[in-house]
């Protein structure tokens, strides 16, 4: 991977890296030494989902201390959901005809095109395969 690259990053990695149970979790350790010197860029979704998430699954006190090393990482940008990203994500979600890909899924793809990133960071592989080559990005 190119170094310095921008790369959106699903919820899924960072609940497995930081839930030692989790059974993506040696797969995150492993993902973290590819991507370590890129740009991470995630959504003000998906850091609802981590901390919603981690809160019920980990502990409170875990999620917010993910929280606080997110906000407080400078390789992580956090990407508000606006107005245009919210109706793109909306398109998105009433085109696709895949029954169980989530909104918050869409608003990725939304939020993929219009910051020109190709390179998606997931463990939804069933949702995010299929649709690689219709909006042109890289799934690791």
């Amino acid at each position: 991977m190119t170094k310095n690259s921008r790369i959106i990053i699903d919820s899924n990695y960072y609940l497995a890296l930081s839930n030692r149970s989790d059974s993506l979790h040696q797969e995150a350790v492993n993902l973290t030494h590819q991507i370590e010197k890129n740009q991470a860029v995630i959504s003000d979704y998906i850091f609802s989902e981590i901390m919603t998430v981690a809160s019920q699954k980990i502990s409170k006190e875990s999620a917010a201390m993910l929280g606080s090393s997110l906000l407080n990482n400078p390789l992580v940008q956090i990407t508000t959901i606006d107005h245009s990203l919210f109706i793109e994500s909306w398109h998105i979600f009433s085109q696709l005809k895949q029954k169980n890909i989530s909104f918050v899924n869409c608003s990725i793809l939304a939020m993929m095109k219009q910051l020109k990133i190709k390179k998606l960071l997931s463990f939804d592989h069933a949702d995010f395969s299929p649709l690689q080559k219709q909006f042109n990005f890289e799934l690791i």
